[in-house]
């Protein structure tokens, strides 16, 4: 009998844990179900997860069932975050992560509507970086390769090479760095063209050409000659193919090395400001949905050539005597 009860007891302890009892257990495996549906990317499938572990908390918080909410709550959730002194862009982030699992989970019939809807819900604040992302200067960014690509026949000098131009000529986030693979890449005549999971599942598509693809030549030499002609083109020197956070500390230990500040991300600032193509250009390129965004990134102050053209009073003056 004492074994029969200790296994009983074992039974129920698992039981509890795998059988949901509260509305918000029933949302959580749903809403984990989606987040793993809605993107490609380890990093945004944690990233949405997260953000929904927020919201479950305040529904269990105030007994509150996930399923059925209408807007206002979602407000009273917002309210609470500001008390939290959370950033707007930080509300705004949760607030689209979750309309974005509410709205896997509205298609796949578990609930009837989307309270996080820009549509239906409430209204996204105006949220500006109170620190941005600084540009990546041309200087360092310069001396970075030039350290890199004076090192012959060193693997991790030319994968870091590679890396920096790539990241310089296209913007790419590291997520879409990493996807590039011997089988998604195309070479036409002197340039390469490569497709590559972006934010949400949706394909972003890469180009690049010049000192770039030559970058890409050698490095893919590299490889060749160790072997490996298949699968992801950057790798660490163990062979293992390399995430976004080995792409974060390569390009912040090159910038380190010639006395300056280097991160993936400011290189994708440094895309979209000094690339003198059309704002549309630069959208597309970007893989935004919204042409808002792409100006968000743009560090040149175009309101000082406002002020730069406003001419003197005088000269106005003087023009033919009148104003």
């Amino acid at each position: 009998m004492t074994i029969i009860r200790r296994v009983w007891q074992t039974l129920l302890v698992l039981a509890n844990d795998l059988i949901p009892h509260s509305p918000q257990d029933v949302f959580a495996r749903d809403a984990f179900e989606a987040c793993m549906l809605l993107s490609a990317s380890t990093h945004t499938r944690r990233a949405y997860w997260t953000d929904a572990q927020k919201w479950i908390a305040f529904c269990k918080k105030k007994r509150i069932d996930p399923v059925n909410v209408t807007a206002l709550v979602v407000a009273a959730w917002v309210e609470e975050m500001k008390k939290e002194k959370l950033a707007a862009k930080t509300r705004n982030r949760r607030l689209s992560a979750l309309a974005s699992i509410y709205d896997r989970l509205r298609r796949d019939r578990k609930l009837d509507a989307n309270p996080f809807s820009v549509a239906d819900g409430p209204k996204r604040e105006a949220a500006h970086a109170e620190r941005p992302t600084p540009i990546a200067e041309a200087k360092t960014v310069a001396a970075a390769l030039k350290l890199c690509e004076g090192k012959e026949n060193d693997y991790e000098a030319a994968r870091d090479a590679a890396i920096l131009r790539i990241l310089w000529v296209t913007g790419a986030r590291r997520s879409s760095l990493v996807e590039i693979s011997r089988e998604r890449l195309t070479k036409e005549k002197e340039s390469y063209y490569c497709a590559v999971p972006g934010k949400r599942g949706k394909m972003i598509r890469l180009w690049f050409a010049g000192r770039a693809a030559k970058a890409l030549d050698k490095l893919l030499g590299m490889l060749d000659a160790s072997g490996v002609k298949t699968g992801a083109v950057f790798r660490m020197s163990t062979g293992r193919p390399m995430v976004e956070r080995d792409i974060w500390r390569a390009v912040k230990r090159r910038g380190r090395e010639v006395g300056g500040s280097l991160k993936p991300h400011s290189f994708r600032v440094a895309f979209l400001t000094l690339n003198p193509a059309k704002l549309d250009e630069r959208q597309d390129a970007a893989g935004h949905a919204s042409s808002d965004t792409t100006r968000l990134y743009d560090r040149n102050w175009r309101g000082k050539r406002a002020f730069m053209m406003m001419p003197e009073v005088e000269d106005l003056e003087d023009d033919n005597g009148s104003t």
